[in-house]
């Protein structure tokens, strides 16, 4: 697909990620947040796991699992697009996913195993992509975003939802 997109196309919910990144290398901040977060992950308490700020809100292993499911669908449709898939892809719903995952059973050293499983593959898929892949773009749930944004919208989703666990299941 080469329809491209300026900042003034994408939604504001993706621009808020996106603008997290500062404009950074994106591999270098896949790795940097990689190592950061995973020592973080390890120090939590485990029964933290467990515990949600307020009734109907998840628990914090379910916005990691979160984090995790939408780190993998994003990085899927980089991949897509990064080799040219001309089909829209199909969208999903983020509390079905997290109502039908399993995560909430997870021990602490599991929740860590698969972040670093998932950055990983991240890692090398961005790692292995050259400027002329970066650049394409492909279309998803009525959106259009090269495969660099959808890098960028990973990265932002996590340190958002970071920054959500700091604030209201951290304090």
């Amino acid at each position: 697909m080469s329809e491209k997109t300026s900042a003034t196309d994408i939604p504001g919910y993706f621009m808020r990620y996106i603008s997290k990144t500062d404009g950074k290398d994106l591999v270098q901040t896949l790795q940097t947040s990689f190592i950061r977060n995973s020592k973080w992950m390890e120090s939590l308490p485990s029964d933290l796991l467990s515990y949600a700020y307020a009734p109907g809100k998840w628990t914090l292993s379910q916005v990691l699992g979160h984090v995790l499911d939408c780190e993998r669908i994003f990085a899927y449709r980089a991949l897509c697009f990064a080799r040219g898939e001309g089909q829209v892809l199909s969208g999903f719903e983020q509390d079905d996913y997290v109502a039908m995952s399993n995560v909430k059973s997870w021990s602490l050293k599991q929740m860590l195993e698969e972040y670093q499983a998932v950055r990983m593959s991240t890692i090398s898929l961005f790692k292995n992509l050259d400027s002329e892949s970066l650049g394409r773009s492909g279309k998803f749930s009525g959106n259009v975003l090269s495969v660099e944004q959808i890098g960028r919208i990973i990265l932002g989703h996590e340190i958002h939802h970071l920054e959500v666990i700091d604030e209201r299941y951290l304090k």
